[in-house]
């Protein structure tokens, strides 16, 4: 089978085993079907995770001008204590 499409984080599911996917449009790949099978993975090109350009990616998966401007790559994601939202203060 073939698949196409932009490489993201897995998706989990608790279980046992856990269950692991990788999403692509329309389809998904069940990695725990792929446990001890060959696999090719072939590059083909960037694609920013926000604004869906064929660009270079700059860094976590979005362009250099969408890693300044998407609130999703903003510091409070991994570190919540410098959000300035109870401020009424925007970061991007």
């Amino acid at each position: 089978m073939h698949y196409e499409g932009v490489l993201k984080k897995m998706k989990t599911v608790i279980g046992d085993p856990i269950q692991y996917t990788l999403a692509f449009e329309p389809q998904a790949l069940d990695v725990n079907e792929a446990i001890d099978k060959d696999l090719q993975l072939t590059f083909l090109g960037f694609q920013c995770l926000n604004c869906g350009k064929k660009r270079k990616i700059f860094r976590q998966g979005f362009c250099y001008d969408c890693f300044f401007k998407s609130p999703e790559v903003g510091d409070w994601v991994i570190r919540p204590e410098l959000s300035k939202a109870h401020l009424d203060i925007e970061d991007r």
